[in-house]
C-alpha cells in the first residue's frame, strides 16, 4: 500500500498552479473551488503548523482573480448544467437540488433554469426520456399490473417528478409518444 505524501506547504504560487490545473480538467463554481481550496489549504495549515487564515485570503484573493479573468462563471456553469441534466431527463426538482449541491441559489438557478429552457413541456420531455432509458410506461417489455404501475410512478417520483406527470408518461400509449401529441 502507498504511503500518503505529506501536504505542500500552501504558496500563492502552488496554489494558482493547482487551481489552474484542476480547471482544465473540471469545470466548477466559485463556491465549490474556494471550498476546496480551504479544505487544501487547511489540511496544509494543520500539518505545517501555520496559520490557515493567511491561506484562506490567498484563496480569496485567486479566486476573485479567476472570476475577473472570465475562468470561472457561476452564470455560464448553472445554465450549461441544467441544459445537460434536463437533455438527461432530470427533473426541475433534481436540477435545482443539483446546482444547489455546488453553492448556486435564488435568482441564480431560477435565471439558468429559464435559459435552459425548463418549462411544463420540458419536464415532461425529461420524463419520457428518463422513461424510456429505464424501460418505464409504454417501453416497458409486457403488460403492467397496478403494482408495476406504482413501481414506475415511485421511480418517476424520486427523480423528482410530479404525480400528473409520472401518471402520463406510464399510462401513455407508446404510440402517442411517436407523434408527439403529449407534449
Amino acid at each position: 500500500m502507498r504511503k500518503r505524501r505529506d501536504p505542500r506547504r500552501i504558496t500563492a504560487r502552488y496554489l494558482e498552479s493547482y487551481t489552474l490545473h484542476y480547471l482544465e480538467r473540471y469545470v466548477t463554481t466559485t463556491h465549490h473551488l474556494r471550498r476546496l481550496l480551504r479544505q487544501r489549504v487547511n489540511r496544509s495549515a494543520a500539518h505545517h503548523g501555520d496559520d490557515p487564515a493567511e491561506g484562506h485570503q490567498l484563496v480569496d484573493a485567486l479566486i476573485h482573480k479567476l472570476v475577473d479573468l472570465g475562468l470561472l462563471d457561476d452564470r455560464r456553469y448553472a445554465e450549461d448544467k441544467a441544459r445537460a441534466l434536463l437533455q438527461r431527463g432530470s427533473s426541475r426538482r433534481r436540477i435545482v437540488q443539483a446546482l444547489g449541491a455546488k453553492g448556486l441559489r435564488g435568482s441564480l438557478v431560477d435565471e439558468a433554469l429559464a435559459a435552459a429552457g425548463v418549462d411544463d413541456d420540458a419536464e415532461l420531455r425529461a420524463a419520457r426520456t428518463y422513461a424510456r432509458k429505464r424501460r418505464i410506461g409504454p417501453w416497458r417489455e409486457g403488460s403492467a399490473d397496478w403494482q408495476t404501475r406504482r413501481k414506475e410512478l415511485a421511480k418517476l417520483a424520486r427523480r423528482g417528478f410530479s404525480y400528473d406527470v409520472a401518471s402520463r408518461v406510464v399510462d401513455a400509449p407508446a404510440e402517442d409518444w411517436d407523434d408527439h401529441s403529449l407534449l
